[in-house]
């Protein structure tokens, strides 16, 4: 077993008995989590090293069991959370720390032979999005997307700019951006992954390096408007109205029943059964995947609605009768 996955079964085990005693199912979101962040060893002790406001962990699960009644959302509520995060974490790395040291030996003894001539060390598993997609987002490797990609100095990084994130290989838009001065400027920056619903910390040394920018995007990213013509609740079939044919150019989407856009796409389609003249719409982001040395084109639905058929653009209207033209008699 890997010494990264020793060490978030642990922190498994300890947080499944914090649960039980305040009443609440466990389920091993904490280990959910590192998953999808693509986190090892070294990562998650430097998360606990951090300031509670900047650690990613405060938010992992929404239904942690709190001590205190504190409001929800509310500094107070995140803080608390953090510190009984981090007095598990003491726990489970203090009997990590024994495994390694030798303390404790939980593998079995192996017969003495000769050893094999390379031996591998033990690393974390590379993220794979394919496998951690809670939100079902559609990746199309046949599309190359790597047009869209271009780096940028750091100091040029600015709120609302979309970047990739090398963990994941997915595009994230940053949300707030600090500078730490020392022997090296690092700055960390913030980005939310609307893939699957988090803001992540990212940190950087402004000297050394370029970031891996979506200059070459349009403005937030990419959000079209498809026509949804059919859901069978688990995906959406829509089509780009400003294409002639839509047969040839169906476009099928998973949604996932955890993500909040699955209730929009639910609502807007039962508001279409009811009113002829609604449609519902659904909005498609989309943006470039890193597998490799190519950028692969994922797609999710970010949002819903309805509109209503043959909208036409409202013409403006002269505020007086000055305006108008006068009419006169021959």
């Amino acid at each position: 077993m890997a010494e990264q996955c020793m060490l978030v079964e642990r922190m498994d085990e300890a947080l499944e008995v914090y649960y039980k005693k305040h009443g609440c199912d466990y389920d091993g979101q904490f280990g959910q989590c590192v998953n999808v962040m693509g986190l090892n060893e070294d990562d998650i002790v430097h998360e606990f090293q951090r300031d509670y406001s900047d650690c990613n962990f405060t938010d992992f699960d929404e239904n942690f069991p709190n001590p205190s009644n504190h409001p929800e959302y509310s500094e107070a509520r995140r803080e608390e959370r953090f510190n009984v995060l981090k007095r598990y974490f003491d726990i489970a790395m203090s009997y990590f720390d024994d495994v390694v040291n030798g303390k404790i030996n939980k593998k079995k003894k192996k017969k003495k032979g000769p050893l094999p001539k390379k031996q591998q060390k033990n690393k974390p598993a590379p993220f794979d999005f394919e496998k951690n997609n809670p939100f079902c987002c559609t990746i199309d490797s046949t599309k190359d997307l790597s047009s869209w990609i271009s780096p940028i100095q750091p100091n040029k990084l600015k709120k609302g700019m979309w970047c990739m994130n090398l963990n994941t290989g997915l595009p994230g838009c940053v949300t707030n951006i600090n500078f730490n001065v020392g022997d090296d400027l690092m700055m960390i920056y913030k980005l939310y992954m609307p893939w699957f619903g988090r803001e992540i910390s990212v940190e950087h040394y402004a000297n050394h390096e370029l970031i891996i920018c979506a200059s070459g995007m349009m403005n937030n990213m990419c959000k079209k408007d498809y026509r949804i013509v059919d859901w069978d609740k688990k995906s959406v079939c829509c089509f780009d109205e400003a294409k002639n044919d839509p047969d040839e150019d169906l476009l099928w989407l998973q949604v996932s029943p955890i993500h909040d856009v699955y209730e929009q796409v639910s609502d807007a389609w039962k508001e279409q059964d009811k009113e002829d003249r609604l449609d519902a719409y659904a909005t498609v982001l989309t943006g470039p995947y890193k597998v490799g040395d190519k950028y692969q084109m994922v797609q999710m639905v970010d949002s819903c609605r309805c509109l209503k058929k043959d909208r036409k653009v409202n013409k403006k209207k002269p505020k007086n009768k000055h305006h108008q033209k006068k009419k006169y008699k021959n």
